[in-house]
Formats: C-alpha cells, sequence, structure tokens
C-alpha cells in the first residue's frame, strides 16, 4: 500500500514558491487522511513514519503547516477567472 504523507515546509520556504507549487501543496495536505485510526494502515506502515512528514490531518503538525499555506496564500494576487 502506498501512504500518503506530506513534507513538513517552513513558512520561509513557503514564501519562496510559486502560487501554482502553493496550490499544489494545499492539494497534497488536503489529500491526506483525517486520522490513523479511520487509515487502513498496518503496523509495518506505522513503523516506517518519517519526522519530516505529515501522515493525518489530526496531527498538529498538519494544523500548523495548513495555517501557514494558507497566511502565504492570503499575501498572494488573486485573479478573478
Amino acid at each position: 500500500m502506498k501512504t500518503r504523507s506530506a513534507r513538513l515546509l517552513s513558512s520561509a520556504r513557503l514564501a519562496t514558491l510559486g502560487t501554482e507549487r502553493l496550490l499544489a501543496y494545499r492539494d497534497n495536505l488536503l489529500s491526506l487522511q483525517e486520522s490513523l485510526s479511520s487509515s487502513d494502515w498496518d503496523e509495518t506502515d506505522i513503523g516506517k513514519r518519517d519526522a519530516e512528514r505529515v501522515y493525518f490531518k489530526d496531527d498538529p503538525r498538519w494544523v500548523d503547516a495548513y495555517a501557514a499555506l494558507k497566511r502565504e496564500l492570503k499575501k498572494r494576487e488573486h485573479v478573478d477567472r
């Protein structure tokens, strides 16, 4: 099974990314599963977790990463479609 995850990026790193890349990062964060208990992870997956990545939306680091991303996107120019 392929596990979904997102690399944690600092606010400084987010500021260097283009808007298209920020939106891709947003999509990646939003694609994560809600929690470990509601996931299909097994014991081998749990042991392979990388501390520099976030895997579930109920992780406080996910909340912080998403808030930082939203702050950075708010600074960007928006174009009406």
